[in-house]
């Protein structure tokens, strides 16, 4: 079985470019070739025509996709239905979306109507806000990890960025005066230690200033990353300051510093990147 399974040919891999308008297709297309090349994965670009987000329809977007001279997907539909079957469909292992915290309210770009298109996406996504600049490499990787259970994934995508891309990672955490909150996190910190040892990897623990669980928006604040690795908020823990100002999502996409975020939807399987 083992023999089976090591001749077995590999499935290729993409990294999506997510084209939801294609008036910021340069915003996309930088972080995604970037990315493909980091991970050594090929690229694709995709483009949803779905009449809810008012979009082009399929024959007006080709056009548009063929000058951009890589293989390129055309499908129509609901755009939420559609990306949770891109891992299967494309072979997504990380899909990268543009956002913008002015677009309309039913705009494709609008950070509301990406997040909740990106729902059930089975992959990473990286939202960026702006065009990746010249010289950009990503160099500086922050995730935080606080009190409660961390996702693996989580610390899975921080390595990934420190050993394809060559980045610093720190991981950042409030400074907890409770003993219980404090023993939970430092359990947490102990799990995330011997993780990356166990890889040969480093990171820079860093403390965020502040109260509260949600340090995510403190840390662009203080550190300010060249990219934050985010958990979306599960159902099941969103609470009355989620339901009033929005989900720590919400608030991290469209963050003012334009730092460009790579969300995680909590799963109960864990993804493991081929290399």
């Amino acid at each position: 079985m083992t023999q089976q399974t090591h001749n077995k040919p590999k499935r290729d891999q993409f990294v999506v470019a997510y084209l939801a308008d294609l008036s910021a297709t340069e915003t996309v297309m930088g972080y995604a070739r970037h990315m493909a090349a980091a991970l050594n994965k090929g690229l694709i670009a995709l483009y949803i025509a779905d009449p809810a987000q008012k979009s082009l329809s399929a024959d007006e977007a080709e056009p548009e996709l063929k000058r951009l001279g890589l293989p390129y997907v055309v499908l129509s539909g609901n755009t939420r239905k559609v990306v949770s079957g891109l891992p299967e469909l494309l072979g997504a292992v990380l899909m990268v979306a543009s956002v913008d915290p002015a677009a309309p309210r039913h705009s494709a770009l609008n950070p509301r109507t990406l997040l909740a298109s990106f729902a059930e996406c089975k992959t990473a996504f990286l939202t960026v806000q702006r065009p990746m600049a010249d010289g950009e490499a990503l160099h500086r990787v922050a995730l935080s990890v606080d009190f409660r259970r961390e996702s693996k994934e989580k610390l899975l995508w921080a390595s990934y960025f420190s050993r394809f891309n060559g980045s610093a990672i720190d991981v950042c955490y409030r400074d907890y005066r409770d003993e219980g909150l404090r023993q939970k996190w430092y359990n947490n910190m102990l799990f995330l230690n011997k993780f990356f040892a166990n890889l040969g990897l480093t990171f820079t623990p860093r403390v965020v200033a502040g109260r509260g669980p949600k340090v995510d928006l403190d840390l662009i604040d203080q550190y300010r990353p060249d990219l934050l690795i985010s958990l979306t908020t599960d159902v099941r823990e969103r609470d009355l300051v989620d339901l009033v100002a929005g989900v720590q999502e919400l608030r991290v996409i469209r963050n003012s510093a334009q730092t460009p975020v790579l969300f995680l939807n909590p799963r109960d399987d864990l993804y493991v990147l081929c290399d």
